[in-house]
């Protein structure tokens, strides 16, 4: 279950804004003209999510709680997708849907909420990992920038070949380790997170079946059973 209290209070305001957002799609899809049943039916998908969400801020749902967050974000954020572009409105202007945003926003904030409910599951030994892998990450977000906007093959212009495919294979490399790295240091603050989780204590061992019907136990049968009977001596 969520163990944090401050995720709690996030998960119980983020349900219900997920709840009004479907709402005022909902009322939108069904009284426009046409009617959008398509986008109503993703809509539709926004009051359960909410519900799953309230139900893991209460504690009610006590498995499973971060893979249970994620399907939250999914479902928000896919459904604002999919709700926008199913009643028609062109795909150009979906950034200037504040219903749509907000959708994908709500999915963001949901997605961390998962990611923290895990990291803070024992954060001495999660948070220092997973700073370093970001911190690994930032190297190798600059130089995939560079590589987009082409910055690397103007300074490499009027070199020769050899020289441009042995930097290549150099910053290849580079990128490979910087990625394995830092891909190793959150993988593994996750992993830490995920061992850490406590769920419902084990039930209490059932009695065995002597016991559970009445009866003493073997030993105790044993114990009280009565003594063999003795034949008399002959000629007594």
């Amino acid at each position: 279950m969520i163990q944090h209290p401050l995720v709690k209070l996030l998960l119980t305001l983020t349900a219900g804004v997920i709840a009004l957002l479907g709402l005022y799609g909902l009322y939108g899809d069904l009284s426009a003209k046409p009617v959008l049943l398509i986008s109503a039916a993703f809509h539709a998908i926004f009051p359960v999510a909410a519900w799953f969400t309230l139900t893991l801020a209460q504690g009610r749902l006590r498995q499973g709680p971060a893979i249970t967050l994620l399907c939250v974000a999914g479902a928000t954020g896919v459904g604002s997708v999919f709700a926008y572009l199913a009643g028609g409105r062109p795909a150009g202007f979906i950034t200037g849907h504040w219903p749509t945003m907000l959708g994908v926003a709500i999915a963001g904030l949901t997605a961390t909420l998962a990611a923290a409910d895990v990291l803070l599951r024992a954060p001495k030994q999660t948070l220092p990992r997973l700073a370093v892998g970001l911190a690994l990450s930032l190297p190798l977000l600059a130089l995939l920038a560079l590589l987009w906007r082409g910055s690397i093959s103007r300074a490499l212009a009027g070199v020769s070949d050899a020289l441009v495919f042995g930097a290549y294979i150099i910053l290849l490399l580079v990128l490979i380790a910087l990625a394995s790295a830092a891909g190793h240091q959150i993988i593994r603050a996750f992993q830490i997170g995920v061992a850490a989780f406590k769920g419902d204590p084990a039930p209490p061992p059932a009695p065995p079946q002597s016991q559970a019907s009445g009866s003493p136990p073997a030993n105790q049968q044993a114990m009280i059973a009565p003594a063999p009977a003795t034949t008399p001596a002959a000629g007594v």
